[in-house]
């Protein structure tokens, strides 16, 4: 935004090079504060609904028959699965 900050201790600019910020958050409240607009121009804000459980169930039980296909193992650890989806 304007290339750096100001460092409070000597008053000295920072120049910040290639710097990129990422950031998770949830709704304010418990603890949590409200974010500044002034602050929240810095990121593309997206939301996202939390998924049902058989959505969550479906994609995690993709991912894990991928990864068990991809690293070919047994039927033995494959039969595991569903318990590890579950947890």
């Amino acid at each position: 935004d304007h290339g750096g900050w100001y460092d409070r201790t000597d008053n000295s600019f920072r120049k910040l090079v290639d710097v990129q910020f990422m950031a998770a958050m949830g709704p304010p409240g418990g603890g949590r504060n409200p974010v500044t607009n002034r602050y929240l121009r810095h990121y593309h804000v997206l939301h996202v609904t939390e998924f049902d459980d058989a959505s969550k169930t479906q994609i995690f039980a993709s991912l894990v028959d991928w990864w068990f296909g991809r690293c070919k193992f047994g039927e033995d650890l494959a039969r595991l699965r569903d318990g590890l989806v579950a947890a």
